[in-house]
């Protein structure tokens, strides 16, 4: 999970300098530059997951073990944040770090690009046709699938 191709945080339409980008771009450029294959999910598909409705009702209410210790985890996350404590019950906040974890399993959901991306000192992750070529899920197939599938997985 990394970077912002053409799309921002929340789906903005204006790409911005991801979190973890803007904090370390030396390493990220380390990161774009390595030897090997990279695949990223940038803002533009990880920036927009969250779940609600009866998809987070399934998670909030499971018996599963997992799904009561993330939900434990989320309640003493957003306490000690001060993230909207009383939101816990109703949506989660963005997972962007379950796009990547799809990722290592499967790419079927999502549409895939092969980019050049460089890295700026300022973190922004910018299309550049001379740069090392990058895996970018930049758009979802099917995200209430990939909401349903992560569902599945926590609840069972």
């Amino acid at each position: 999970m990394q970077g912002s191709i053409r799309f921002g945080y929340e789906g903005k339409a204006t790409p911005k300098a991801e979190w973890n980008a803007r904090l370390y771009p030396e390493a990220t450029q380390k990161v774009f530059t390595a030897p090997w294959e990279v695949t990223i999910t940038p803002l533009d598909t990880c920036g927009i997951v969250r779940l609600s409705g009866n998809k987070y009702q399934k998670v909030l209410k499971s018996k599963s073990p997992l799904a009561r210790a993330l939900m434990d985890n989320y309640r003493v996350w957003a306490k000690a944040q001060k993230a909207g404590e009383g939101k816990v019950d109703k949506a989660s906040t963005t997972l962007y770090d379950t796009v990547a974890i799809y990722l290592a399993i499967s790419n079927e959901l999502l549409e895939m690009e092969r980019l050049g991306i460089r890295v700026t000192a300022d973190g922004h992750t910018l299309i550049d046709n001379k740069a090392k070529k990058i895996n970018c899920a930049t758009k979802w197939k099917d995200l209430e699938a990939f909401e349903d599938f992560l569902v599945q997985r926590l609840v069972n």
